[in-house]
């Protein structure tokens, strides 16, 4: 047998052992980066819904609190209802707080806005005792946010935070302000935006309450009603202590998102961050490209190594193997 022939055949053996460590090796690496890289990811998109639910509810907390103290002006005895005064107070609460609109709603029915304008039955048809926002107030006793709608004032999708005003355990009016849903979105969503990622609100049911893009605001999608669907089937998928909540569902596209959510102080909203689902695997598959080539270069220079080395260590048989055919054909003449 040649030497070169012994050299082919243990580079071949020593090149499949190469192979098949290196194999394993990767395949390890590869699946425990996949796996790191999902639980990087899946924290991200965690701690970003944590930040957006965070940033609503303070948003919204703000919002009941200032309703709250213009509850408390009106509520104190001390407090004269004399018309400029209320003019005076519901301006000053309008700048301070950010309300499109701040009006007080008396039991007469004469309402008080900001922009020192009046309304009732007999000046303009106005009865603010039929609006919803007044009697969720005066039903509740307590402040109250309205469900969104289309205001016929700002025609913007709004919300009203509302509240009863009592003095000395008598009912006398609501305060009420409303608020610009569009404003609120751009405000609160923009923190969970990312190059791959986006934030949304929405109601059980699967309507966009809050949105970056003001007309879909108000409607639903196949998105929106697939994660509602989720929801409905696991409510533990809202739990916001659980990092490990992410689920997967189909937009109006057919793509496939990835989906975290988590519940608001307001029932009526469930914040969610959705990441499309394919960010997932092309982490993982970057890891995977990288690993193939640097494993396909580690073996092409461990085989030239190893062949050279083998051929520099069976040099000396090559001398031998000379010597021997030159003494048995000696011996065949």
């Amino acid at each position: 047998m040649k030497i070169t022939s012994v050299i082919s055949k243990i580079s071949l053996v020593v090149g499949i052992l190469i192979v098949f460590i290196l194999s394993i090796v990767n395949g390890f690496s590869y699946f425990k980066s996949k796996s790191t890289n999902e639980f990087y990811l899946k924290e991200i998109q965690f701690k970003t819904l944590v930040d957006v639910v965070y940033a609503f509810d303070s948003y919204a907390k703000t919002k009941r609190e200032a309703i709250t103290a213009l509850q408390s002006v009106f509520s104190d005895p001390n407090v004269s209802l004399e018309q400029n005064n209320i003019f005076e107070t519901l301006s000053l609460a309008k700048q301070s707080i950010g309300f499109d609109i701040v009006f007080f709603t008396l039991e007469n029915g004469i309402t008080y806005r900001d922009n020192r304008s009046i309304r009732s039955k007999d000046i303009d048809n106005f009865d603010g005792r039929t609006r919803p926002w007044y009697n969720v107030a005066k039903q509740n006793k307590q402040v109250s946010v309205t469900e969104p709608y289309v205001s016929q004032t700002t025609n913007k999708v709004s919300v009203t935070y509302t509240a009863p005003v009592f003095r000395d355990q008598k009912f006398i009016g609501v305060v009420a302000g409303v608020y610009n849903l569009e404003k609120f979105s751009q405000d609160i969503l923009s923190i969970g935006k990312t190059r791959t990622s986006y934030a949304g609100v929405y109601s059980p049911d699967g309507t966009i309450m809050f949105h970056e893009i003001a007309e879909r605001m108000m409607h639903k999608n196949t998105l929106s009603k697939n994660i509602a669907a989720e929801l409905q089937k696991d409510p533990k998928l809202l739990d916001p202590n659980d990092p490990d909540t992410l689920f997967y569902v189909k937009d109006d596209n057919g793509i496939t998102q990835a989906v975290m959510c988590n519940s608001t102080i307001n029932p009526l909203f469930n914040v969610c961050t959705i990441t499309q689902s394919s960010v997932y695997a092309e982490a993982a598959n970057s890891v995977l490209k990288q690993q193939l080539i640097l494993g396909i270069l580690s073996i092409i220079i461990l085989l030239l190594l190893v062949r050279l080395f083998i051929s520099i260590s069976l040099k000396p048989l090559s001398s031998i193997q000379q010597g021997l055919l030159s003494f048995f054909k000696y011996l065949n003449y």
